[in-house]
């Protein structure tokens, strides 16, 4: 003890008596753990390279699709990663199979083409279930995206319970819309891998 704590007077406890109170420093906080860094959800390095060696087709149905909408799997007895779909991963048709064309679009379509809201339609649905490609998956909202080559974007609506209605375009149409056919660029060559029951 030094000089100066012998004439300080005795500090009192909180019940009034002379008792001496210590005082001690509050414990130190406790560090915060470090934030772990999020990983973006992204297609691994094998999906890219099977996506890119297949040219974003699918072995199975050949539905051209965005990257991110890529799966990859073995089917047995071989070990080669192949490249599928959603749907084809999932064994269930494809959607576009049953699909409906809603009358805002169909009737946008129909200016565009110079043609009936029926016959627009009918080539619409056409053209996107043989040369659409899929874009995004949304499966919360239940919604997918595809892109027809030289028409537009549309979104692709599966209520429950109801035929998936198209929806779009998401942007504006070409003065003159023409489904723009682009053959497969690259492939392995391996042999086409069986459809789910009901697809195609």
């Amino acid at each position: 003890m030094t000089d100066i704590d012998r004439s300080l007077p005795p500090r009192r406890a909180p019940d009034g008596s002379t008792d001496p109170v210590s005082l001690t420093a509050a414990p130190p906080p406790k560090p915060r753990p470090a934030k772990k860094p999020t990983k973006k959800d992204g297609p691994s390095a094998e999906v890219v390279a099977v996506w890119e060696a297949e040219d974003g087709r699918c072995e199975a149905c050949t539905r051209a699709m965005d990257r991110t909408c890529a799966r990859v799997a073995t089917v047995p007895p071989s070990s080669v990663p192949r490249l599928l779909c959603p749907d084809c991963t999932n064994h269930r048709p494809d959607p576009l199979t049953t699909a409906v064309v809603g009358p805002l679009t169909a009737q946008a379509l129909a200016g565009t083409l110079a043609t009936t809201v029926e016959a627009s339609a009918a080539w619409l649905v056409a053209g996107l279930r043989t040369y659409g490609v899929l874009l995004r998956l949304d499966g919360r909202r239940r919604r997918r995206r595809y892109w027809l080559p030289g028409v537009g974007a549309f979104t692709l609506f599966q209520a429950p319970a109801s035929p998936p209605v198209v929806g779009g375009p998401l942007g504006k149409l070409r003065p003159h819309p023409t489904i723009r056919v682009k053959p497969q660029a690259r492939t392995r060559g391996l042999p086409r891998l069986p459809q789910p029951d009901g697809a195609g």
